[in-house]
């Protein structure tokens, strides 16, 4: 017996099951042991990398969401156009981005079905660093947005906020930027509201310790 054929032998079922989801099932499977061309999806093919943060440019919310927005200021119950800018320090740091250290966070407490973005930023931001903007337009803009692929197939998640960041529309409302995924597996950008609700399938994307 070959060497390849004890190396098979020795595969679990698990293991095998494995190969064949990555060559996109049982029909993907039969074409490659028939020797034909099978095209894997890039998300089950590429490993998660460490992204690179570009510090160097800070967000800017007038450029990505438009014009007339911007980074709040000082207290929420303010104008948000004075005092320092409401981000997470500590998300602000990070430089390279492990996509294995990622969390979905739902804020929700016990029996609770929906939680307030504003109160859910609050709690999150008690237990662990809260991914800011600049992470999420990294995301959003990174070649074939290959992380959120591997983020949605890893994590399960569809919609995913950035609260390290509170953005200010024109009209003087808080909001975060958020990113969800579209029916042809694509991810767009949106801005959600921090007075609105925010249900178990709104995550906020955040750090493990």
């Amino acid at each position: 017996m070959s060497e390849d054929k004890f190396a098979m032998a020795d595969l679990t079922g698990g293991q095998l099951n494995a190969i064949v989801k990555k060559l996109g099932g049982t029909p993907g499977a039969l074409k490659f042991l028939r020797g034909e061309t099978v095209v894997v999806p890039l998300e089950h093919v590429l490993k998660p990398q460490v992204l690179k943060i570009d510090r160097t440019t800070p967000f800017d919310p007038a450029t990505f969401t438009g014009e007339g927005w911007s980074i709040w200021r000082g207290p929420k119950d303010g104008d948000g156009l004075k005092g320092d800018e409401e981000q997470d320090k500590s998300s602000l740091a990070i430089t390279e981005l492990d996509p294995t250290k990622l969390i979905a966070q739902t804020g929700l407490i016990d029996d609770e079905t929906t939680v307030t973005g504003e109160e859910k930023r609050a709690r999150l931001l008690l237990k662990a660093i809260q991914a800011d903007a600049k992470i999420g337009e990294a995301l959003y803009k990174e070649e074939n947005q290959t992380t959120l692929k591997w983020l949605h197939k890893t994590l399960n998640v569809s919609w995913i906020e950035f609260l390290g960041t509170t953005l200010r529309s024109p009209y003087g409302r808080r909001g975060a930027l958020c990113l969800y995924r579209r029916d042809g597996g694509s991810w767009d950008w949106s801005a959600g509201w921090l007075d609105r609700s925010r249900s178990a399938s709104d995550t906020a994307l955040g750090f493990a310790e």
